[in-house]
């Protein structure tokens, strides 16, 4: 998690295991980042024993792949 502040706002990168696909699961995201934020919660709490590490990332790299080539084709 990262914090930043601009003049004109707060601005907070935040990596986490969660899909945001609708409204409902937004409101999730910005519920656990405001816990975050005010340290109510920790990464740890929220995700036990969540574990991404390089074979993850390998297994996906086809899935990247093709969304690239998707973004290149719709643009």
């Amino acid at each position: 998690m990262r914090v930043q502040t601009f003049n004109w706002c707060t601005g907070i990168d935040l990596c986490v295991p969660m899909e945001t696909r609708n409204h409902d699961e937004v409101c999730e995201l910005v519920l656990l980042t405001r816990e975050l934020f005010k340290r109510e919660t920790t990464l740890a709490e929220a995700f036990p024993s969540y574990e991404y590490g390089l074979m993850d990332w390998v297994a996906e790299s086809a899935d990247r792949d093709k969304d690239q080539a998707t973004a290149n084709v719709n643009s």
